[in-house]
């Protein structure tokens, strides 16, 4: 679905190219929805003033946004709902068939590839948190390899050297938020800039953002926090993080921006309004408290309790809804026996 603005002007309109084939048409049309519903709700986004409800229009940025986070919608319900097939499916069932069988979990045997860090020329949002990842995943190597194995021999009497590691948990609470880690670490600082910086432009969010980092956990010639460096030049867009795999330099570009999440109301009420049940379910099943595993703690359990009120207002941000997946995740895998293949 191609998208352009009729206009040079700021605020020009945004509309949807009807090319060869018409993509909306025919999505709109497997999906059961009205293709001018769908249309609205790409190139505008409604807000509530007064009690009346009036429609914006959207910049081409922010269309694209949209319509690429109506796509990943899509494909995250297709996917949660073909696992819960799947599992469904080859489920033991805990009785000889017949109308009163009923399929019980006993337990799983789960396969996770972890990807390595990441360290660019120039790197974004995006590395930050696929190297946030690596760390709570590299954590969790760590305390099964040593801490857990370790104890296991100290309690058996076995005689062995103790062997000594970099523990990364400091790294991970100047990122996620912990003791002692003002403003709920970077996240929190960053899931804060989203709602005070309102009248700014993209530059200047993330500007902001990064001299709040600064007086929060930099400093020269040395930092608040071991783990956070402050840039001797260039440190007005730019900060540093000593990860467990070595120093990332990160550069603030559209940090803010990247952070809101733009799945809007009216992109995820969509669903609802298909005429075909399947796509109902589909959407009405793709909910953050059903794309947890089940086992692992909710979104709402490892907010920080302080932030709650203002994310009712806002909504969940990204790298907080990516918190909330990697720390159910992690979750998943404390309640296992790991095997670690190189």
């Amino acid at each position: 679905v191609e998208l352009d603005d009729e206009g040079s002007t700021e605020g020009a309109s945004v509309s949807i190219l009807n090319g060869e084939g018409a993509p909306l048409h025919t999505a709109c049309e497997l999906l059961g929805l009205e293709e001018e519903r769908v249309r609205q709700a790409i190139v505008t986004r409604q807000l509530v003033v007064g009690g009346k409800t009036i429609l914006k229009p959207q910049n081409l940025a922010q269309a694209r946004d949209k319509r690429d986070a109506l796509a990943k919608l899509f494909y995250s319900s297709i996917f949660l709902w073909l696992v819960r097939e799947i599992n469904t499916t080859i489920c033991f069932q805990n009785s000889r068939g017949g109308k009163d069988a009923k399929t019980t979990p006993t337990g799983f045997i789960g396969v996770l590839d972890i990807y390595g860090f990441e360290h660019f020329d120039t790197n974004g949002f995006e590395q930050l948190l696929i190297n946030y990842a690596n760390e709570n995943l590299q954590r969790h190597f760590n305390r099964h390899l040593f801490e857990v194995e370790q104890s296991i021999y100290q309690s058996e009497g076995i005689d062995w050297t103790y062997i000594t590691f970099q523990d990364n948990k400091p790294c991970l609470d100047l990122i996620e938020g912990g003791p002692n880690v003002p403003s709920g670490g970077i996240i929190g600082t960053l899931d804060d800039a989203n709602g005070t910086l309102g009248m700014l432009t993209e530059a200047e969010k993330d500007v902001k953002f990064v001299g709040q980092l600064h007086a929060n956990f930099g400093g020269v010639p040395v930092a608040k926090h071991v783990y956070f460096v402050t840039p001797k030049f260039g440190s007005d867009r730019q900060f540093s993080i000593l990860h467990y795999a070595g120093e990332v330099r990160y550069t603030a570009n559209g940090f803010v921006e990247k952070n809101v999440e733009t799945l809007s109301a009216e992109l995820k009420d969509l669903g609802s309004s298909s005429t075909l049940p399947f796509i109902q379910r589909l959407f009405r099943n793709a909910t953050p408290a059903d794309s947890d595993s089940g086992n692992g703690p909710s979104s709402s359990q490892i907010q920080p309790k302080k932030r709650n009120s203002v994310q009712k207002v806002r909504g969940v941000s990204v790298a907080s809804q990516f918190r909330a997946s990697l720390s159910s995740l992690v979750g998943d895998l404390e309640r296992t026996a790991p095997h670690f293949v190189r």
